[in-house]
């Protein structure tokens, strides 16, 4: 977060980067500094790799994405007739599997609307990047809450606490949000950056 612009940068690294895990003497993909000490040994993997300072964390359990598209009144992707008919084949899957009545998309023009259940379900059936799909959910959903002002804040920093494990509170989360909804331009942009795409073991 920019305090001085009120902008957010979501960072994108990729799992499969081959980095240095501290403190295990390993050299592994990114994914394998989080099997062995979890979100803190993740962070500190991070910080020695790719120079970002971390000041706190979010671990969030794969439901928590669903709540939070949830608390900002859903959200629209850009769809192809091709995926929508793949989606609607996972919410199938996906009723089958948990006995729920989620119900399927109807396109309208180049986007759909999903609620946060119908998110997950795209989440767990998408054949593709799944990390990427999640990434640009999250990002989509903070640029809806920055723009229903504190209500739409309160209520993603509600689900975000509630579904997730932080290395700090709360609280902390709602003044980072509040400083953005108090940005000089009033943009509250959300910039996405991808890392790690050229650190995979070919």
């Amino acid at each position: 977060v920019n305090k001085d612009t009120g902008s957010f940068t979501y960072v994108l690294i990729d799992a499969a980067s081959f980095v240095q895990i501290p403190y295990a003497d390993v050299v592994g993909p990114l994914k394998d500094a989080y099997k062995l000490g979890g979100s803190n040994l993740l962070a500190r993997t991070i910080s020695q790799n790719f120079g970002v300072d971390i000041d706190g964390y979010v671990e969030m359990k794969m439901s928590g994405a669903a709540d939070m598209v949830d608390a900002v009144g859903g959200i629209e992707l850009a769809m192809t007739d091709e995926e929508v008919a793949n989606l609607n084949l996972a919410i199938q899957a996906y009723n089958k599997r948990f006995d729920a009545e989620v119900l399927e998309i109807t396109k309208k023009g180049a986007t759909v609307s999903l609620n946060g259940v119908q998110t997950l379900a795209y989440i767990r059936g998408i054949d593709g990047n799944r990390e990427t799909a999640v990434f640009n959910i999250l990002a989509q959903v903070t640029k809806i809450a920055l723009s229903q002002g504190v209500s739409g804040v309160n209520s993603l920093v509600n689900e975000l606490t509630q579904n997730a494990i932080a290395s700090t509170d709360g609280d902390d989360f709602s003044t980072l949000l509040k400083v953005a909804i108090k940005s000089k331009d009033g943009s509250n942009g959300v910039v996405t950056i991808n890392l790690g795409s050229d650190l995979k073991q070919e």
